[in-house]
């Protein structure tokens, strides 16, 4: 095994000398000067005190800068926090104490924000390193990477390959941030998991498009890097730049959330005639709608996967939906080297095809537990199974199922009801572009069904008309017993809503009679 991760990519300097390593805003980087600017910034890094096990706060934008940075901190032996830019101050603030940061890198903007703040007056003091603009009484990242005397020599001979490496804080912004540890191993084999299953090589090219400080995104970091092939890098995504992107570098490999796919194969025809250089397109984070997982087998130029997985467990499942066009309900069936069950509320094995329960799932690529959450991390396992939070089921050919979020099911009367049935039924109604569905606390059914919705532009919030619907095609203990309508859902860096901000805002207080008001209106 390797030392570090960027040791393998020093390696591949050698081999692709020449070869665009990174693509980012029509600048082309070789392996050649990644290799060196990564050893400058380690020694810079070193020279100005991080050492192994250090912890560095990051709160970047999609950049070169935040790839440097990462692969810098991989040679020292330090972790990374990376935060998303769109969190509050005060919430960035409090990530970095919890976590325990000891240097803090932002984008110029967030970190003049930062230092104002009176708790702080005394942290991170010469540890404070700005993007973008010089910040007065910060270290400015362009002057640290172009650093050429160095006071001490930067050194390192030890194995790092198993030592906390990212801690990514997934719920930082819906309330207790849950810090999940991954060592440099984990995300080492994660990325030789995605080369193998996909069938890639060097000769890929891969696009990333997701915020950077999110698992999924780190993830197609490494694999084109540690494979020695280019990766295309976007600032933001957008349908037409990805679309763009994909045509003038002829992106081979991609990996989007649900909503992207989506969203991008929408498009007309003569876009979408733009991107054949695509070979394979991998959908994750939510469920694919049934109308699109019908007609990828008609894009038969592209190899078209739906995978089931979480940041702590990276990608449990894969569906080909080019070949598996009789199982497109599920989300495929588990990957090499992954096992997967299905466990009641008491942790017991659910034998039986077909039966919704938890799902639990086994392998080698599990993250290294939540950091300081010695119980927590211990509670979230079953016999070596990790405890997903997430409802399905398996049918007799071992395809799983994925119902829906066990925190998301509404008991309506003593009756499970799942919130993404309610929401896949209204989402087929033309007039509406949305919908969430909520559990609110109800005296009569102990919680009742709030429907939330977003109509398409131009069409009419007709409440009748909905219900009427719902009548038609749900069960009687699915029915919403009220509908709000809205322009919008909050949403994190990935596009999933955040449903405890749509609880809080709409039924925070006097939930029964807020229900009451609105079935009257």
């Amino acid at each position: 095994m390797v030392e570090n991760i960027f040791q393998l990519i020093s390696k591949n300097s050698k081999k692709y000398k020449n070869k665009d390593a990174i693509i980012f805003q029509n600048e082309r980087i070789s392996y050649k000067s990644l290799n060196k600017n990564v050893l400058n910034l380690s020694r810079a890094l070193y020279s100005l005190g991080v050492r192994r096990n250090d912890k560095i706060g990051l709160v970047l934008h999609n950049s070169v800068e935040f790839i440097y940075i990462m692969l810098a901190a991989a040679e020292i032996g330090a972790a990374t926090v990376p935060l998303s830019t769109t969190l509050p101050i005060n919430m960035i603030i409090s990530n970095f104490q919890s976590t325990n940061v000891n240097f803090i890198i932002c984008w110029h903007t967030i970190l003049s924000k930062i230092i104002l703040d009176k708790k702080l007056k005394n942290l991170y003091k010469k540890r404070r390193i700005s993007i973008g603009s010089k910040v007065n009484g910060c270290v400015c990242f362009e002057d640290l990477k172009n650093k050429k005397k160095l006071k001490q020599e930067y050194k390192n001979n030890l194995s790092l390959i198993n030592k906390d490496y990212i801690i990514s804080l997934t719920s930082g912004s819906t309330g207790k941030p849950k810090p999940i540890v991954f060592s440099q191993k984990t995300k080492l084999l994660r990325a030789l998991s995605a080369k193998k299953l996909y069938k890639l090589s060097n000769r890929d090219i891969v696009i990333a498009s997701t915020p950077l400080e999110h698992s999924l995104s780190q993830r197609l970091i490494f694999l084109p890097l540690v494979m020695g092939s280019t990766l295309v890098l976007l600032k933001n995504f957008s349908e037409i730049n990805w679309i763009n992107q994909v045509q003038k570098y002829k992106v081979t490999f991609s990996v989007l959330v649900a909503s992207q796919t989506e969203s991008i194969f929408k498009k007309n025809i003569v876009d979408l005639k733009k991107i054949k250089s695509l070979k394979t397109l991998v959908s994750t984070s939510a469920k694919l709608s049934k109308s699109f997982k019908d007609k990828a087998h008609l894009f038969k130029k592209c190899n078209f996967y739906e995978c089931y997985g979480t940041s702590e467990i990276a990608f449990g499942t894969s569906l080909h939906l080019n070949k598996d066009i009789k199982k497109t309900k599920s989300v495929g069936k588990a990957c090499a080297d992954v096992s997967l069950k299905i466990i009641d509320n008491n942790n017991r094995l659910i034998k039986k095809d077909n039966v919704i329960g938890e799902i639990a799932c086994k392998t080698p690529l599990i993250f290294s537990g939540y950091l300081n959450k010695i119980k927590e991390t211990k509670d979230s396992f079953s016999k070596n199974y990790f405890k997903t939070g997430d409802l399905g089921y398996l049918d007799k050919d071992k395809y799983l199922y994925l119902v829906g979020r066990k925190k998301n099911m509404v008991i309506v009367g003593g009756v499970n009801v799942y919130a993404e049935d309610v929401e896949e039924k209204i989402k087929n109604i033309k007039s509406v572009k949305d919908c969430c569905v909520i559990g609110v606390d109800d005296k009569r059914f102990g919680e009742a069904i709030v429907a939330l919705v977003i109509m398409k532009k131009g069409k009419k919030k007709d409440v009748i008309m909905l219900k009427k619907y719902c009548f038609d095609n749900l069960a009687d203990f699915q029915q919403p017993l009220a509908y709000k309508f809205v322009s919008k859902f909050p949403r994190n860096v990935l596009g999933k809503i955040l449903r405890k901000n749509l609880k809080n805002e709409y039924f925070k207080k006097n939930l029964s009679n807020k229900i009451s008001a609105l079935m009257r209106s």
